[in-house]
């Protein structure tokens, strides 16, 4: 994968020099600042190098095949990137394998395609490794479990605690109910075994 090497005033006309000369929309490229160079006489410069999108996916796409291929599993894989995060979905006839118990699986893909990157361009990417879109239903499951328990907490005005979760399913079930106007959420105890408790809102 080829780096470009990039010296401007900011990292906006880095951009755009990189993405006139590359002939390449801004958004298809990761612009990563190397050195800040400022003195007393003269003008702030950076140094930046940049990568191009399509060059970072095939790279993905490469590592994630060597991956099923030493699992003995053959993948299809689909990328897509939604603002600044790499979706990585998985297919293939083994997909119990590949997810694992609870998704562990599934997370440990995800941590070693992020240690991957860094290491290899010294940046870190945002990634989200998905199965056969086993997130994408434990999210719909969780989402609905918990605006359950949240009715249920509007009605009686008694707290509800859930079962343990890990980080990433408690974020999800604090994301959906941020702006409710009845209800809040807390996290408690300690990993593995933290939970989270819906509370009433005071009137």
């Amino acid at each position: 994968m080829e780096i470009y090497k990039y010296e401007g005033k900011s990292i906006e006309e880095i951009s755009a020099t990189a993405s006139q000369q590359l002939k390449v929309s801004p958004d298809d490229l990761i612009v990563r600042v190397t050195d800040n160079k400022s003195g007393l006489f003269k003008n702030k410069r950076i140094e930046a190098e940049v990568i191009l999108v399509p060059d970072l996916i095939s790279l993905l796409k490469q590592q994630i095949m060597v991956i099923g291929e030493l699992m003995g599993v053959d993948i299809n894989l689909e990328i897509k990137k939604r603002g600044d995060c790499f979706n990585l979905v998985i297919h293939s006839n083994h997909n119990p394998v590949l997810i694992g118990r609870g998704g562990n699986t599934i997370q440990a893909f995800q941590r070693i395609m992020k240690q991957f990157i860094v290491n290899k361009m010294g940046v870190y990417i945002n990634i989200i490794v998905d199965v056969g879109q086993y997130k994408e239903r434990k999210i719909k499951r969780l989402e609905a479990m918990a605006e359950r328990m949240a009715r249920e907490v509007r009605k009686t005005k008694q707290e509800v605690k859930l079962g343990a979760m890990n980080s990433y399913e408690r974020r999800i079930i604090h994301s959906l109910l941020a702006e409710d106007q009845f209800v809040y959420t807390a996290s408690v105890g300690e990993e593995p075994n933290r939970y989270i408790i819906i509370k009433p809102k005071e009137e």
